[in-house]
């Protein structure tokens, strides 16, 4: 049989007229891409705040958004779309346009919740770009006055000898609360069962009335309520202890080395928006980090300023992601669907 030859057909747009209709999109793209950066901020910034009002997440934000205003030329406006664990909030941004007008507030969540959720309705490396840490600080264990408990060991006694009686406060499972707790009840070898809450009001409002016996929360909101002796401090959750409260021991010193969960919250951006955008946000966030003010007011929350660059605060994302992973794991929390 003769063989036959098929000659492959012309797709679209090949040829001399395809090649030059490439090569001008391809340049108009080129010459679009300087324009909108050089453009921005056009309208109004909007700062997402996975996390309820009031928390310690949102007032950063908050201090941050009349800083960024001023430089920006731009109102800058903080919403709070909790739920979820910060699901929610970090869905809204996924879903934005990568123009660099909506940011999200990012939490540990963003990197807690990947470990411990297997159908989030994001990814994290694929729909995000970390921009800069706005500032990190210590977790804090409290417990009722009430309770009689004054330090970590004799907490764990209590726990041991009430064994199926404890409970503790969460803002809600894959919180940053949840996974400390867990990886604290799991080192510790003793049982308690997670009451998770709306929001850091609630669960605080629980430990001072004794309905659960253990929370952890920020020093931001925790420190006046434990200054006014409506609730006691155990120990701080990062590797040093914290100038806010030093007279309480860190959970390491405490009989658990290596323990070091610190509370961190950052600019992210939607991938794809511009270099340009991201940079110049960098450089005006850790210029306003930079300024005196701002330090002494982040002082007052118990958060030391991030200051790092975009590379930097990558590496810090990355860093923590792993460290949340292992510490589910080591806590045995298994993925939800």
């Amino acid at each position: 049989m003769d063989s036959i030859v098929r000659t492959p057909a012309r797709r679209p747009g090949t040829g001399r007229l395809g090649a030059l209709l490439m090569t001008v999109a391809a340049a108009i793209g080129l010459a679009a891409a300087p324009a909108v950066a050089q453009d921005w901020p056009s309208r109004p910034i909007r700062i997402i705040v996975p996390l309820a009002a009031g928390g310690p997440t949102d007032a950063k934000a908050r201090l941050l958004a009349p800083k960024l205003q001023e430089r920006l030329g731009q109102p800058v406006v903080v919403e709070n779309r909790p739920g979820a664990a910060a699901v929610i909030g970090t869905e809204l941004v996924a879903r934005a346009a990568p123009d660099g007008h909506t940011l999200l507030m990012g939490t540990p969540s963003i990197t807690i919740n990947e470990s411990i959720s297997k159908n989030l309705p994001y990814d994290r490396k694929r729909d995000f770009v970390p921009v800069a840490l706005v500032g990190s600080g210590p977790l804090v264990l409290v417990v009722p006055t009430t309770l009689p408990p004054r330090t970590i060991a004799e907490f764990i006694a209590h726990a041991k000898a009430n064994a199926g009686k404890i409970s503790y406060a969460s803002v809600g499972n894959g919180s940053i609360s949840h996974l400390t707790t867990e990886l604290f009840r799991s080192r510790a070898g003793i049982e308690m069962t997670n009451i998770p809450y709306g929001g850091t009001g609630p669960a605080l409002l629980a430990i001072m009335s004794g309905d659960v016996q253990l929370a952890v929360d920020a020093i931001t909101t925790a420190g006046p309520q434990i200054a006014g002796g409506k609730m006691r401090a155990l120990a701080v959750t990062t590797a040093a202890r914290s100038p806010l409260l030093p007279d309480v021991p860190t959970v390491a010193e405490s009989g658990f080395p290596g323990f070091d969960i610190p509370f961190w919250a950052g600019l992210f951006a939607r991938s794809g928006t511009p270099p340009e955008i991201l940079q110049r946000l960098n450089r005006e966030t850790v210029a306003i980090l930079d300024a005196p003010d701002m330090r002494e007011q982040l002082a007052r929350l118990g958060t030391e300023p991030g200051r790092l660059d975009m590379a930097g605060f990558a590496k810090y994302v990355e860093d923590q992601a792993i460290g949340y992973a292992a510490a589910a794991k080591a806590a045995d929390i298994k993925p939800a669907e």
